[in-house]
């Protein structure tokens, strides 16, 4: 049981090293629209990797007058679904011994 405990540790710290980078990358493009053009590589390599969780957000109407909230609102909705997995994999965790 001690052992599925640590692997549950071990996916909970996995879990949310990738939401926090994605979490990053998000801002980063958010940013970076705003100081260069978004034909520029660094933005189009952004989007690229944000594209997928944000096309979602961009469905909702989030756009109040040139400015597209979903970035913002993704963030917000991201750190939320992090910490309550990471709250439910740590209670297993507990609740497995590790």
């Amino acid at each position: 049981m001690f052992i599925f405990g640590e692997i549950l540790n071990g996916l909970g710290f996995i879990i949310q090293a990738i939401i926090t980078v994605l979490m990053w990358i998000i801002i980063a493009q958010a940013v970076l629209t705003w100081l260069l053009s978004p034909f520029h590589p660094y933005v189009q390599m952004l989007g690229q990797a944000s594209e997928p969780v944000l096309k979602p957000f961009r469905r909702l109407p989030l756009v109040i007058g040139s400015i597209d909230f979903s970035p913002l609102v993704a963030v917000v909705v991201l750190h939320v679904v992090k910490n309550v997995l990471l709250r439910l994999i740590m209670m297993g965790a507990q609740h497995f011994g590790a």
